[in-house]
Parts: structure tokens; C-alpha cells; sequence
């Protein structure tokens, strides 16, 4: 059974705050997020790493990714096998992991390296194991293809904890294909059910698009063994990337995000993602205007955190017959956090800094006392049918 298309009950039962891994692991992301920025531009004295710089490449993309992806997958797997959200002891053994693989990159130099690789692999395999025991369950195939991602997201996230790692594009890269393919499914899907809710039908997405700007710079590894200047190669790939998602992103029927808070969002973290590519493209040809820094801030500052927090807004949206609303709270939030990532592409640290925090902190004492509420169904999306947003009114 489909969930999204089920109306036999309204909400799932409610079992506090261990109900469902949203409620614990999105405060917990926002959390992160001021955080883990905040001891990168004042260092506390007891914060002791081999590597400040891949540490916060580190935290800043796998970090808050994993938070993110395990708030997000485990809760929104009921929308395609039609069970309960995972909810209880699994929920507390990601939670405990993630946080102890906090600590140990916080504290690396007082620990073998082992450990810290071992533990920050176990996040992503813990889920793993979790979508693996649902997908039999629930016969879900499409749920394989997470499984597939966080098997070989862990092997990056333990790798790459190494002082010595010297290939931070490869988390970069692993977690921009991610937002890539699951962003554009998205926000094109929700700007499609915006449609289809008004009457109309709109074309299918070019998701071929998506596949070729994705997999474009497997061939920048090709060219690294393969051909002697490896810069010619890599400015055609990511090139190559860009056009395909803005000739992507240009054929949305955006017309149906007007008035549509959550869906501008959702939209705005996708659009980043070609954005980014070309900033990567005018620095690799030298004619950007940025530094190297903010070049790199923009796919990950700019796509992911924007994704993440439009995502982690959707469960505690109001349900109508026109979609899902947000309260101006959650807008603000979004709206100082593209402020402070201009800030940050600009290279005012500082101000990008405490913007950055006012965003996150605006956010989480928006959507806090509504973390316990009962969880919804679907948790994600606005309800489809309409026979179930009359009902859940009452």
C-alpha cells in the first residue's frame, strides 16, 4: 500500500519524541549547523584536530548531511511501503551514533584513527541496515537505491576521516550527485502536484538531464590516469553539468510555485546546484570574480543547507486543500540563510557567521514546540487526495 495515497487514517500514532527520526534528528541538524560553524571561525580550546580544514569539509558536508539524510529517509519510508515511520530503539542507536561520531572528530587527535573512521562509517550503515530491514518488509524497491548510497556513503565518511585525506572534492562531489537526484525529483514533483492539484498537466521532467550532469565527472577521474592535462578535462565536465541542469531547471512550470512558500524554497536549494557548477566553471577558466573559497561554498553552502532546511520544514506545515503552508517564521529562517550564504560568497566571514546562525536559530524556535505534535501521513508531502485534507481538518 502507498502511503501518500492512503486515506484511511489521518496521522500515525504518536510515541513521543522517539516516534519518528525526524523529531530528534532535525533539532539536532539545526543544532549542528550553529555549531559546528561557529567553533570553525572561533575555535574553542578544547577543540583538537590533525586537520582544521578537512575537518570542516568534514562536518560542514558530511556532518550535516548525515544528520539530515537520517531525520529525512528513515521517517519518509513509509510513503512506500505503507508501514508506520521507524520509530523507537533503531531511532535512538542513529541518533547515539551520530553523535558519538561528532565527538570523535571533535576530539581526533585523542583517539585512533581507526575508531574515528569506524564510527563515522557506522551512521551511514546503521541506516543502511534499517532501510534494508524495511525494504523486505515493505517490498519497496526504489528503497535499494538508498541502501546502495549509504553502503558507499560510509566507506567515504570513514576514509575521509584520515589526516592525511586529500580528496575532499570526492565528499563534495558524492553529496552534490545526491542533492542532484534527489533535489530535482523534488522540487520538479512538487511543482508537478501544485499542477495537477489546479487541473493541469505538465510534461514530464528531462531527467536524462540529471543522469549525464551527474555521472559528467566520473570522467574527470578517467582524465586524471588517462590524459595529461586533467584542467581541459575537468572544465568540459562540470560545464557539461551546468548546462544540462539549468536547460533542466529552465523548463519547470514554475508558474505553480507562486504563493507556494515550501515549494520556493525546495526550488531555490535546487537551483543552487547548477549555480554552483558554474561558479566551479568560471574558476576553473579564471574568470570568476570569487575567491577559490566561496567558489566551493556555493553547491554545498548554497545547495545543501538550502535543501535541508526546506525539507526539514515540510512535517510541521499546515495541510490545506492548496498544498502545504509554512509560517513566516520558517520564511525568515530561509531568508537569512541565502543571506548569509551571498555573505559568505562575498567573503564576509563574520557577517555570513552570525546571519548563518540567526537563520538556524530562527528556525529551530520556530519549529520546536511543534517537534512532539502528531506526525502526519504523508510526513513529507501535502495530502493528495482530497477526501483526506477535508477529513484531517476535523
Amino acid at each position: 500500500m502507498d502511503a501518500e495515497n492512503d486515506t484511511s487514517n489521518r496521522i500515525w500514532p504518536a510515541t513521543g519524541i522517539w516516534g519518528a527520526s525526524y523529531r530528534i534528528m532535525f533539532p539536532l541538524t539545526a543544532i549542528w549547523a550553529i555549531f559546528s560553524v561557529t567553533i570553525w571561525v572561533v575555535p574553542f580550546a578544547l577543540m583538537s584536530v590533525p586537520n582544521p580544514m578537512n575537518w570542516h569539509i568534514h562536518e560542514m558536508v558530511i556532518g550535516l548531511g548525515s544528520a539530515a539524510l537520517l531525520g529525512y529517509l528513515p521517517s519518509a519510508i513509509s510513503s512506500w511501503t505503507g508501514r508506520a515511520p521507524v520509530a523507537g530503539w533503531p531511532v535512538k542507536a542513529m541518533a547515539g551514533l551520530w553523535i558519538s561520531a561528532r565527538l570523535a572528530m571533535y576530539f581526533a587527535s585523542y583517539l585512533p584513527d581507526w575508531c574515528v573512521a569506524v564510527v563515522n562509517a557506522a551512521v551511514f550503515w546503521s541506516c543502511a541496515a534499517v532501510l534494508i530491514g524495511e525494504a523486505l518488509v515493505g517490498a519497496a524497491a526504489k528503497i535499494w537505491a538508498y541502501i546502495a548510497f549509504f553502503l558507499i556513503a560510509g566507506c567515504v565518511a570513514g576514509v575521509s576521516t584520515a589526516p592525511d585525506f586529500g580528496e575532499p572534492l570526492l565528499v563534495i562531489w558524492l553529496f552534490v550527485s545526491l542533492l542532484t537526484v534527489v533535489g530535482t525529483r523534488m522540487g520538479y514533483g512538487f511543482l508537478q502536484s501544485q499542477a495537477q492539484r489546479n487541473g493541469e498537466t505538465v510534461k514530464l521532467d528531462q531527467r536524462w538531464l540529471t543522469w549525464i550532469a551527474v555521472f559528467a565527472p566520473l570522467l574527470l577521474i578517467v582524465a586524471f590516469f588517462e590524459l595529461a592535462d586533467g584542467v581541459v578535462m575537468a572544465r568540459l565536465v562540470f560545464l557539461i553539468g551546468a548546462m544540462c541542469l539549468t536547460i533542466q531547471c529552465a523548463n519547470w512550470p514554475l508558474k505553480w510555485a507562486k504563493g507556494q512558500g515550501l515549494i520556493i524554497m525546495t526550488c531555490v536549494g535546487v537551483f543552487w546546484v547548477p549555480i554552483g557548477l558554474w561558479a566551479v566553471v568560471l574558476e576553473l577558466f579564471d574568470l570568476s570574480p570569487l575567491s577559490f573559497s566561496s567558489t566551493t561554498h556555493a553547491p554545498i553552502m548554497g545547495a545543501l543547507s538550502s535543501l535541508i532546511m526546506a525539507v526539514m520544514a515540510r512535517p510541521h506545515a499546515r495541510r490545506t486543500e492548496a498544498g502545504l503552508t509554512t509560517g513566516p517564521g520558517v520564511l525568515a529562517a530561509f531568508l537569512f540563510l541565502q543571506i548569509a550564504i551571498f555573505c559568505r560568497l562575498a567573503d564576509a566571514v563574520m557577517i555570513s557567521l552570525w546571519v548563518w546562525v540567526l537563520a538556524w536559530g530562527t528556525f529551530l524556535v520556530t519549529v520546536w514546540p511543534r517537534i512532539d505534535a502528531p506526525i502526519p501521513r504523508p510526513i513529507f508531502s501535502g495530502t493528495r487526495q482530497k477526501r483526506a485534507t477535508i477529513q484531517s481538518d476535523h
